[in-house]
């Protein structure tokens, strides 16, 4: 009995040395980070003050909102392209590969984006071990990690889809209380319904 004790004994400390010297996953490829920031991006991430402090953790320093959004109705099939399109120093520039539709104003109306009809979006990302957190003040703290891919700057266009400007005109129209914003609201509701 003393025995089996002792070979179980030496097998858990086996198991738990062996655990403690594994080797951290390496962080996600740059193209991951693009895709998962992306993601959290064209469902309204940053549509609210909000969504916009919890997006630090994607960057390398955080910006403040905008007071005058720019936001962007591009197409859901977006394309996070498989490789670099540049690499410099320890710097990597990933592509989003983007079909811009429509943009829409403070006033809720829907407008031509102003952009071509295929465009792309372009991230300089850095391998790095420092990020920011907001925390439970309101105030935002660079602390040191694991090292992660951060995109380096903020992105001052606001990326959506439609089924996201759906959702967000339709919010809006019903918190304001201004008749010439809603009746935008309902036009740009109708239009980005007929999208769909």
């Amino acid at each position: 009995m003393k025995c089996i004790l002792a070979v179980v004994l030496a097998l858990g400390a086996t198991l738990v040395s062996a655990e403690a010297q594994a080797p951290t996953s390496p962080p996600r490829s740059p193209k991951e980070a693009v895709e998962e920031y992306f993601q959290f991006e064209v469902n309204g991430g940053r549509l609210t003050t909000e969504g916009w402090h919890k997006a630090i953790k994607f960057f390398l320093r955080p910006d403040s909102p905008p007071k005058n959004r720019r936001i962007v109705v591009i197409d859901r099939d977006f394309s996070v392209w498989d490789r670099a399109i540049e690499v410099k120093g320890d710097t990597v520039r990933i592509a989003v590969g983007i079909l811009p539709m429509w943009r829409i104003d403070s006033a809720l109306r829907l407008l031509p984006s102003g952009l071509t009809p295929k465009s792309g979006i372009l991230y300089d990302l850095v391998l790095t071990d420092k990020h920011w957190e907001l925390g439970s003040n309101g105030q935002e703290t660079e602390v040191s990690g694991r090292p992660e891919w951060r995109i380096k700057q903020e992105d001052p266009v606001i990326w959506i889809t439609v089924d996201t400007a759906l959702r967000y005109v339709a919010e809006m129209r019903d918190k304001t209380k201004d008749p010439v914003i809603k009746k935008n609201a309902d036009a740009t509701l109708a239009k980005l319904k007929a999208l769909e």
